[in-house]
């Protein structure tokens, strides 16, 4: 089966070869396939189409062991994709559209098609030489219960990844509270904050548990320590003033 579609499409890349060659003196410019040209693709991709889906499962399954073992990766998963919608699109009826484009490996063929359960597409592509196939997909058609239910599937994983990044988001922001907690000052158990050796802050001074100065305002104390310096000076009380007086500790007095 394999020869058989090489055959055929290498008797459509003849014809093709013979209508460019003849078509070389036109004025169709590059950028424009000539409609020679297009009912050539098109016959050549209906025909290679056609044969391929009118395969049974058998054939299928040895061409496309042919197809991997000759490293035509491109026609081998075409066909494999055909052979797994088969059991869901049916058997093919027949080719009811077709659209040329040109495209930079080459050129594109889309065909619609009929089979017995359900319509679908099929893409078939050759390079600009036309003489290799680099592009063979097959897809059916998505009613539109399917279609809603692609739709419908789609915005609910869209909505579990966005719900689950704002959730991670949240939870990011809110294990930023610990960082750089060790660096910061500790506390006392009343809620009163110690700055820490790092903080640039010097400490407060102690204050002393008893009053060290203390300032004695009476008059006749005053007068008896004033008379008690003037003597040991040897100086006139007259002359002193005695603004305020301070206990000493070790005192000799």
């Amino acid at each position: 089966m394999k020869h058989k579609i090489k055959g055929i499409l290498v008797a459509a890349l003849m014809a093709v070869m013979v209508f460019c060659l003849a078509a070389c003196g036109s004025n169709a410019t590059r950028d424009q396939i000539d409609s020679d040209t297009s009912a050539n693709l098109v016959s050549i991709a209906t025909q290679t189409v056609t044969s391929i889906l009118k395969m049974d499962d058998a054939t299928l399954q040895g061409t496309i062991s042919q197809e991997r073992a000759s490293k035509q990766i491109t026609v081998a998963d075409g066909l494999q994709s055909w052979l797994d919608q088969k059991p869901e699109m049916g058997d093919f009826v027949s080719i009811d559209s077709t659209k040329v484009q040109e495209a930079d490996s080459g050129y594109i063929v889309s065909l619609g098609i009929t089979c017995t359960n359900r319509t679908g597409h099929v893409i078939f592509g050759v390079d600009k030489n036309f003489s290799a196939i680099n592009l063979l997909t097959v897809n059916k058609t998505e009613t539109l219960p399917e279609k809603l239910e692609s739709a419908g599937m789609n915005l609910l994983v869209g909505m579990v990844v966005v719900f689950f990044v704002l959730f991670l988001m949240a939870w990011i922001i809110s294990l930023l509270k610990y960082v750089g907690k060790g660096a910061s000052g500790k506390k006392k158990s009343g809620g009163e904050e110690i700055p820490s050796a790092g903080d640039g802050v010097s400490a407060a001074p102690a204050i002393p548990s008893e009053i060290e100065t203390e300032t004695v305002d009476d008059g006749e104390l005053i007068a008896v320590i004033t008379a008690a310096i003037a003597a040991s000076q040897e100086a006139c009380s007259d002359g002193l003033i005695v603004r305020s007086i301070r206990r000493v500790k070790n005192s000799r007095w």
